[in-house]
């Protein structure tokens, strides 16, 4: 699967491509992990929100880009 591509509309509405980037993800494919980051953020942070109640606590509690994920992968 080549990551660098931009995803097409498949690619977005279909599973079997969405397991296949958890797959990859999972067995340490920093593509396929912030692939699936960035295509999930918004809907994280629209669930801490509801515990957050505040936008600016809601940003701080979801990282804002991949790098921050990857330092609390390090800690397991």
């Amino acid at each position: 699967m080549n990551h660098n591509a931009e995803p097409t509309i498949a690619c977005l509405t279909d599973p079997g491509a969405e397991q296949m980037l958890v797959v990859a993800a999972k067995n340490g494919d920093e593509q396929a992990f912030e692939t699936l980051f960035k295509r999930h953020r918004q809907k994280i942070l629209r669930i801490v929100l509801r515990y957050a109640h505040v936008r600016e606590d809601a940003e701080d509690i979801v990282p804002s880009d991949c790098a921050a994920i990857r330092t609390c992968q390090g800690r397991r």
